[in-house]
């Protein structure tokens, strides 16, 4: 589980690198979280951090969180982030070392 917070932690800062709105950032990693087993999820993102609590069955609740400085915008990159959590949610990429 820390592996695929550390994971979906990446893919946020990402986004938010590339310009993308915070709520976009939250919606996103929320449904990740779902696609791949959490039975809760809580993601808080603001203009400096990102923060994410998983609970699986049966599991204790991890929380991970990253800190984040804006760079210049990359809308393209942003585009293949999008479409990669997309595929993600529909058909979740196992998670591996």
């Amino acid at each position: 589980m820390d592996l695929l917070i550390r994971q979906m932690l990446n893919i946020g800062e990402a986004m938010y690198y590339a310009g993308a709105e915070i709520s976009r950032i939250e919606e996103t990693l929320y449904r990740l979280g779902k696609a791949y087993g959490a039975e809760h999820m809580n993601v808080y993102a603001i203009t400096s951090s990102i923060l994410i609590t998983m609970e699986f069955r049966g599991m204790e609740a991890v929380t991970q969180s990253r800190r984040i400085r804006r760079d210049a915008m990359d809308l393209s990159k942003l585009n293949h982030l999008y479409r990669l959590c997309c595929d993600c949610i529909d058909s979740p990429i196992p998670v591996k070392l």
